[in-house]
């Protein structure tokens, strides 16, 4: 879980700057239901240092707030 919070901050989208590379996060719920749940988290990291998502590893939960339109 180290190696992934490292890589979500080395390739943190500084504010107003482009990126060649971006960190995405993909979610994947509801599996055993008929229509599955699919979020893609487009820079966790800062998402993370907004208070827009936190991530646990005592049980690697991945949660988030921002809801999308």
């Amino acid at each position: 879980m180290l190696i992934v919070l490292v890589q979500m901050e080395r390739m943190m989208i500084p504010p107003g700057e482009a990126a060649a590379e971006i960190y995405v996060i993909m979610r994947v719920s509801n599996l055993y239901h008929s229509e599955i749940d699919l979020e893609f988290i487009v820079d966790p990291e800062t998402r993370k240092r907004n208070g827009e998502l936190r991530v646990t590893s005592e049980s690697y939960t991945i949660s988030h707030t921002c809801q999308l339109t």
